[in-house]
């Protein structure tokens, strides 16, 4: 097998990798992200035993970005790498 041939088949791989396929990085939930929320979460106290409400609205709105990302990553359209049994 020549270079060529061999550099057009590794580009083919990366191509139909599953990562080829998924949004950009910058969309995806990481660990790290769920665990900062979570730990914001437990320290924010509700509106009702004193806490801020424009707190509590905050962390309600990133709540809701976060789990609208996580819904978009898993939105892809089913591949024969991806299906569900």
């Amino acid at each position: 097998m020549t270079a060529e041939l061999a550099g057009a088949a590794a580009a083919d791989r990366a191509a139909s990798a599953p990562a080829a396929l998924l949004p950009p990085a910058a969309d995806h939930v990481t660990a790290r992200e769920i665990a900062a929320f979570v730990h914001d979460l437990a320290r924010t106290r509700s509106p009702a035993p004193g806490g801020d409400p424009a707190d509590r609205a905050a962390l309600l709105a990133r709540k809701a970005e976060l789990l609208q990302r996580i819904a978009d990553q898993h939105a892809l359209p089913p591949t024969p790498e991806r299906r569900t049994p």
